[in-house]
């Protein structure tokens, strides 16, 4: 049996409407919509929620996916992401990491890609798989792909522990899985939010499950993971015609680091 830790922290995926337009479910309101899915649920057994046994015949492993949910106390608009958060949640994920053989992390799709390729630097180490995921339409409402993003996420968290190809940072998208620090928002409307312009999807899933990763050796010494409370300042400097001296000294102020993005080479 696998075990999955599925982390809900906000966004879209949990919204549910109010008088006064959405708002984040209740704590506890989330999980009980899971169970309302029978593609996400098929009974309970001593505390684990487990998925329904033909979920996973096209997994290799063809293991008895399990996982229990853990929902945020206020849950996160992903527009108010923060890199401390980011630590957050990866701090998260180390303290379960003995008990679970996979992570599903469940988040606002504007910021989502900016917490994977983040995730994937904090927890090189980790050698299990991390997938974040969420949706452009919200559980609770009909016609949603929660519940394929879901279901996605779980299959390669669970089905596909084992399979250390997949043991990364990674997020899952409309059939899609993309490498976690190789993905784009690109498209704020269509189910098809994702894309990974420069590295084909890892996993793509369509009538059958088609893995195109493949692993590569890694020292076991080699890039533990990051121990840290809190992420340095970084600020990013984009050149552009008309740039004044006042905007480089103000972005320029601090005691952290800056990324130069710059005309060619010969003119920076």
């Amino acid at each position: 049996m696998a075990k999955v830790f599925v982390y809900y922290t906000g966004g879209t995926v949990g919204m549910v409407p109010g008088p006064d337009g959405e708002h984040p479910a209740k704590k506890g309101d989330f999980t009980k919509e899971l169970r309302r899915h029978p593609e996400l649920f098929y009974k309970k057994d001593g505390g684990w929620f487990l998925l329904p046994p033909l979920a996973t015949d096209d997994c290799p492993a063809k293991l008895q996916v399990s996982y229990k949910v853990e929902e945020e106390d206020n849950p996160i608009d992903s527009s108010k992401m923060t890199p401390n958060l980011w630590v957050y949640f990866a701090n998260k994920i180390k303290e379960n990491a003995e008990e679970y053989d996979g992570f599903v992390l469940l988040h606002g799709t504007d910021t989502l890609a900016y917490t994977s390729s983040a995730l994937s630097f904090l927890l090189r180490g980790l050698k299990k798989p991390v997938v974040v995921t969420g949706a452009q339409r919200s559980l609770f409402e009909p016609r949603s792909d929660a519940v394929e993003n879901i279901l996605g996420a779980l299959l390669i968290a669970g089905g596909y522990c084992r399979d250390p190809a997949l043991q990364l940072v990674s997020v899952f998208f409309n059939h899609r899985l993309f490498q976690g620090n190789r993905v784009t928002k690109y498209d704020c409307d269509a189910f098809d939010a994702f894309n990974s312009p420069n590295v084909e999807p890892l996993v793509e899933m369509g009538v059958t499950i088609e893995v195109n990763a493949r692993p590569f050796p890694v020292p076991n010494n080699w890039l533990p993971i990051c121990d840290w409370d809190s992420l340095p300042d970084v600020r990013i400097l984009r050149l552009f015609p008309g740039i004044t001296e006042n905007y480089v000294k103000c972005v320029l102020a601090g005691d952290g680091g800056v990324i130069l993005e710059t005309y060619g080479s010969g003119n920076a």
